[in-house]
This record gives C-alpha cells, sequence and structure tokens, in this order.
C-alpha cells in the first residue's frame, strides 16, 4: 500500500512500479515529472496463474509524465491484472493518460481483466489521449471528464478488447 507520498523528478523512467502482488492500493499520492517517464507503471513480471488483483489506484495527482498510468505486459509473462479501480484521479498534461497496452507479443489477451475508470479528471496534451484502452475486458468506464486541444477523450482497440462499457463521460471542446 502506497499512500500519501510526493514524488518530484525530471527524468526517472517510473515514479511508482508494480511488477507483482495482490491487494495493491496506490492511494494519494502527488506524482509531478518533467515530460519524462511514466508516473505509475504496471509492468507484471512473472510467469504465473496468479494474478495482480484487487489493484486500486485512487485519489492520486498525476502531472506531466509521458504516460500517467501505464499498464504493459512484457513477452513471456503470464501474470494478469484484474479487479482494477481506478477512481477520482486527476491527470494532467500527459500524452496519454491511461494506456492499457494490447500485449503483441504474448499470446494471452486480453489480459487485464475486470474493473471500473471513473470520476477521473483528465486533461491530455495536444495530439494526446484521455485514455487508450487495448487488451482488457470486463471494463466500465463511467463518469469521467476528458480535456486537451485536439486529443483523442476515449479510444479502445476492438482487435484485443472486449466488454468494455462506457457512459456518461463527459469531452471537452476539440476533444474526439
Amino acid at each position: 500500500m502506497l499512500i500519501n507520498s510526493i514524488f518530484s523528478s525530471g527524468a526517472v523512467t517510473n515514479s511508482i512500479v508494480v511488477q507483482s502482488g495482490g491487494g495493491l492500493r496506490i492511494v494519494n499520492n502527488k506524482i509531478n515529472h518533467n515530460q519524462q517517464g511514466n508516473g505509475i507503471a504496471i509492468l507484471p513480471n512473472v510467469v504465473t496463474t496468479q494474478a495482480i488483483s484487487p489493484f486500486f489506484i485512487q485519489n492520486n495527482s498525476i502531472e506531466g509524465c509521458v504516460i500517467g498510468i501505464l499498464f504493459q505486459r512484457p513477452a513471456g509473462v503470464t501474470e494478469q491484472v484484474g479487479n482494477v479501480l481506478i477512481t477520482g484521479n486527476e491527470i494532467i498534461g500527459n500524452n496519454i493518460a491511461i494506456n492499457m497496452q494490447n500485449s503483441g507479443t504474448n499470446p494471452t489477451v486480453p489480459w487485464i481483466l475486470g474493473g471500473v475508470i471513473n470520476g477521473n479528471f483528465i486533461y491530455a496534451g495536444s495530439g494526446g489521449f484521455g485514455m487508450n484502452i487495448g487488451g482488457a475486458t470486463g471494463f466500465n468506464i463511467v463518469g469521467n471528464q476528458l480535456n486537451g486541444p485536439g486529443s483523442t477523450g476515449l479510444f479502445v482497440d476492438g482487435t484485443s478488447t472486449s466488454l468494455i462499457g462506457q457512459f456518461g463521460n463527459n469531452k471537452g471542446a476539440s476533444v474526439t
């Protein structure tokens, strides 16, 4: 559990890294970058039938990162992520606020299984993405505020993703 911490840096790859474990909570943290690195990176690293589950990311402020919250599974890793809750976060000035990546080099797709993304305030950088969802199934994406000049609010990769519900997400001016 990581609660009430401050991460401020200019040149780290990731402020917070999750590689394995269950019952994880990242709550009430402040993460600042200088347009370098990722805020929170979920990078499973083991071959197992277990999962990173449940996994909560709540009430954080994540600013100025390349990617605010990154889910990425390397080749050969079988660990999955499930029962994900991403809620009440402020994710500002990132190229991609929430990026769930399809595991293109790994045959198990989807690998991010079930969760809710709601009540987040997202301001993507120019031409960026509020949410880029791939390799996931069973998610409800509800009631988020998505802003950013010329950005894409929510993109769902239909080739690797299924059962994604989305309703009531407010997109600002010039957000597609």
